[in-house]
């Protein structure tokens, strides 16, 4: 294989063995696709990619943050009330995912949000 290191042990029997990163006989080697064994080392909440014989690359899934071993939920609101009003309240419901309502005394979709009469009148 191409993917082999021979040696000759006597004129006309080698010996060969698969590189680092191959798998097989010496005869067939194969690339060893290292995410097939606990996702490659990568977290629950990341996607392993293979990048090479039997390396890999790992990526959080959308909604988590971090480095691909160690994956993180993110929680929208605790940035800037998570996009909702600030007449609103910001309910994380999963990584990457939030719910807004208005407070007492307020209508709106919680992203936009009026004050009653008596509110917006004071």
């Amino acid at each position: 294989s191409e993917f082999a290191n021979c040696t000759e042990i006597i004129p006309g029997e080698r010996r060969c063995t698969c590189l680092q990163g191959y798998t097989g006989d010496g005869v067939v080697c194969l690339e060893i696709d290292g995410c097939l064994v606990d996702n490659g080392g990568c977290h629950r909440n990341a996607d392993c990619i293979k990048t090479g014989p039997n390396l890999v690359g790992c990526n959080c899934k959308t909604g988590y943050t971090g480095a691909g071993r160690y994956c993180f939920p993110i929680n929208l609101c605790t940035k800037d009330n998570g996009g909702c009003s600030l007449q609103a309240f910001c309910e994380f419901t999963g990584p990457g995912t939030r719910n807004c309502s208005c407070r007492r005394e307020h209508i709106g979709d919680g992203i936009t949000c009026k004050g009653n009469v008596h509110i917006e009148l004071l």
